[in-house]
């Protein structure tokens, strides 16, 4: 609704402080974004999900861990809670409060990305964790620079963070 919104922006022409929104996407289209499997063939994409399988795979063999075969309820689970964080995430971070933050902090990129990154990290923070969301914090700041990159879309963020977290939940869970 806020892309909605910012049409009437865009329509009043007259300080539009949205302009740098150039490009609509659907409801339909960002929905659909965890399946565009063509955007595989992106290195903005396929990098960080092989920088992701690579780092897990090292650290498990380093802590010594044992695979277990993946059931069809860890697969579902894993999918579907993942697909949510993908697009629902994205729209709220890099949908809504990156551009607002954009509007606010100036024409920085580098600025609203940053400041969308801390509140990306500090609401995955878990006090019971003994660590600082500090992944969170660099995931964060890689699909804001990714969405600013594309244009200001998010499809292409919404595909890395969907896959992001499918592989990171399935390794954790058959670890």
């Amino acid at each position: 609704s806020f892309r909605s919104a910012v049409n009437s922006f865009h329509s009043n022409g007259s300080n539009d402080p949205y302009a740098f929104l150039t490009h609509e996407e659907t409801p339909a289209q960002l929905l659909t974004a965890p399946l565009r499997f063509d955007y595989l063939l992106r290195p903005t994409t396929l990098a960080p999900l092989l920088l992701e399988a690579g780092l897990l795979i090292y650290f498990a063999r380093v802590d010594h861990y044992l695979f277990r075969r993946p059931s069809i309820a860890d697969g579902f689970y894993s999918t579907t809670y993942s697909y949510l964080a993908g697009t629902n995430e994205e729209a709220l971070f890099r949908g809504w409060m990156m551009p607002l933050a954009h509007r606010h902090l100036g024409e920085q990129g580098w600025l609203s990305n940053g400041a969308t990154s801390i509140v990306f990290a500090a609401a995955h923070y878990d006090p019971d964790a003994d660590n600082l969301p500090w992944p969170q914090f660099l995931m964060g700041a890689y699909l804001g620079w990714l969405a600013q990159y594309r244009e200001w879309t998010l499809s292409e963020s919404i595909f890395v963070h969907t896959w992001w977290d499918v592989i990171a939940f399935a390794t954790s869970y058959e670890t």
